[in-house]
């Protein structure tokens, strides 16, 4: 993005100091899955959007879809409407409150789903309650994409990602690199089948699942 003045004012708190180094440095390789998977028009519901660099950058990619983003925290979504004013996208919706494992979602209907490195560093049932919250609100076919690291049963988890997960144990016992498998019988109990699942830099994966039948069917 450009780093002209936002128009905060001088002195002011402006987005892009508390800068979101790790979304600055993947929203590229991010971007290049999503232009093959998102659709071409409706509403991209972003959950755990954080500082809101991403949802910026991603609204400006795809003008033709309303990028709504989303996080359980309201002081974290300060930078999020601030990075929505610097921006000023006609198709950048003003950012929510949403705490996943509520069984009471602000949104009604969402066309996709987007959630970057949010389930590792949430408790499990966040995981579980984000595919179940999911098929509330997406129609059969509709898909959810889930970036971050993940742990193989086959032998191919890199080192740093179980390096990676005892950090965040020790941080939070209830976060943690999640395995894969996991991930996809969480996704598989509320409907959700995956559907690609592509190796990403720096030991992440871009997963993507299709919801096979509404909640409601």
């Amino acid at each position: 993005m450009a780093t002209e003045s936002n128009g905060i004012g001088e002195g002011q708190w402006n987005p892009l100091e508390p800068f979101a180094p790790y979304a600055d440095r993947n929203k590229d390789e991010i971007l290049a899955v999503l232009k093959d998977v998102v659709p071409d028009a409706g509403t991209v519901l972003e959950i755990g959007c954080g500082k809101g660099l991403h949802s910026a950058y991603f609204a400006r990619a795809f003008p033709a879809l309303h990028w709504l983003p989303t996080d359980g925290d309201d002081q974290v979504l300060q930078s999020a409407r601030a990075w929505g004013a610097f921006a000023k996208l006609p198709n950048l919706g003003e950012p929510l409150v949403l705490d996943v494992q509520s069984s009471q979602w602000p949104v009604a209907r969402a066309d996709f789903i987007v959630a970057v490195n949010v389930i590792h560093i949430s408790a499990w049932r966040t995981c579980e309650r984000l595919f179940t919250g999911a098929a509330q609100i997406l129609s059969s076919g509709q898909q959810v994409f889930i970036y971050g690291p993940f742990l193989e049963r086959n032998g191919r988890t890199a080192a740093s990602n179980f390096a990676f997960d005892r950090k965040l144990k020790a941080r939070n016992p209830e976060w943690g690199v999640r395995e894969m498998g996991a991930v996809v019988g969480a996704a598989g109990a509320a409907k959700f089948e995956l559907s690609r699942a592509m190796d990403m830099p720096n030991n992440n994966k871009a997963l993507v699942f299709k919801l096979t039948r509404s909640a409601d069917a």
